[in-house]
């Protein structure tokens, strides 16, 4: 990541030397003109070649001309600079699609009763050591169930294999025993919903931003979701309220705030698989107190069963799970509840909990992208 970082910075820099050089000397020519065309112009009024007025008509004519000719030449090196983005993205567009839908997709109209991993191995690359091993798992309907591990243990990869960003090297994941390769991406990604640790906003209104989950929902229903997730808590202190712009990624609200969007779009949406993936390793205790409330009481709705999907590093927020699954180098090693593992002194779990107990991990620390 760091290495990628730095060539990122390199190349910027490159890039606004180059800009910078450009316009030193696009402006030194223009100059350079403008002077020329004036010292000329003023040789021949002191020959009377012309008069007065032809060379203050010069003068005005130059002085207008000459700004707009630099402007012009800023808008070709800006044309020029789009056109090679615009090659980049139809680059990008012109990538293969490596998740394909099935010609003749499976709908499966029943509720989610059971989701399960069998022998899941997986790789981001054929050159790339697996990130998954013969991984097995079952979880049930409504059934809350946790993921930890050190960091690079497969954790967030689990989740991009349920969303189907990626399909596993070997083995199969299944839904009511339907593999999710015989689903459209469309219509898994309907029944499969998620929190991330940094949810995209747009540009617009809180309102807008919940609404976006689901296409044709009413203003009751947004509301409905949000006082859900408890977004009306800080809402109704706004002036605008559901009207007020959140700026460029949610850059105007807080991080628990934020989060508490992306609930609320989960809770619109209505999936039956909820994935919680790190959404409160970046807050601070008070916001992830709030956070884990509406959590849970989305989780635990006892209207619609939700199967819940937790990923975390702060073992604080998973303790009230079903089922905490331990991993470690893509394989399971532990599984069981808090106080089950918590007996396991010799576990994995147990010294995960000894060490942030005693302050020794970070409770902001992440995973890294291309290796969990």
């Amino acid at each position: 990541f760091w290495g990628l970082l730095q060539k990122w910075n390199q190349a910027l820099q490159a890039y606004f030397f180059t800009f910078r050089y450009f316009d030193t000397i696009l402006g030194n020519i223009i100059n350079a003109a403008l002077v020329g065309i004036m010292w000329l112009a003023l040789i021949d009024l002191q020959h009377q070649t012309i008069s007065l007025a032809e060379f203050l008509l010069v003068l005005t004519f130059a002085m207008t001309l000459f700004p707009k000719m630099m402007n012009f030449l800023f808008s070709l090196r800006e044309l020029a600079k789009k056109y090679s983005d615009l090659r980049t993205y139809l680059a990008l567009l012109d990538e293969p699609i490596s998740v394909i839908d099935p010609i003749q997709p499976v709908v499966i109209n029943q509720p989610c009763q059971k989701l399960e991993f069998h022998d899941v191995t997986f790789a981001y690359s054929q050159n790339d050591a697996p990130v998954l091993k013969n991984f097995n798992l079952k979880i049930n309907q409504g059934e809350a169930v946790a993921l930890v591990g050190y960091s690079g243990a497969g954790k967030t990869t689990i989740a991009k294999l349920l969303m189907r960003m990626y399909d596993p090297t070997a083995g199969k994941i299944t839904i009511n025993d339907v593999a999710l390769n015989r689903l459209t991406k469309a219509a898994l990604r309907l029944k499969v919903g998620i929190v991330p640790q940094d949810p995209l906003l747009f540009n617009n209104t809180i309102f807008y931003n919940i609404a976006y989950a689901r296409i044709g929902a009413t203003e009751t229903e947004v509301l409905a979701a949000a006082k859900a997730a408890r977004v009306s808590d800080f809402v109704t202190k706004l002036p605008l309220g559901y009207q007020t712009e959140v700026g460029e990624r949610g850059i105007k609200l807080s991080g628990g705030q934020r989060q508490r969007l992306a609930i609320a779009r989960v809770l619109l949406e209505q999936p039956e698989i909820l994935i919680f993936d790190e959404a409160t390793s970046a807050l601070d205790s008070v916001s992830e107190q709030d956070i884990q409330a509406a959590f849970w009481q989305l989780v635990r709705d006892p209207v619609q069963s939700r199967t819940a999907i937790i990923i975390a590093h702060r073992l604080s927020t998973i303790m009230k799970a079903d089922k905490i699954v331990v991993m470690d180098k893509g394989k399971i090693v532990a599984m069981g509840t808090h106080a089950e593992l918590m007996n396991q002194k010799n576990g994995i779990y147990y010294q995960l909990w000894s060490l942030q107990k005693n302050g020794f991990i970070g409770d902001g620390e992440t995973e890294e992208t291309e290796e969990n």
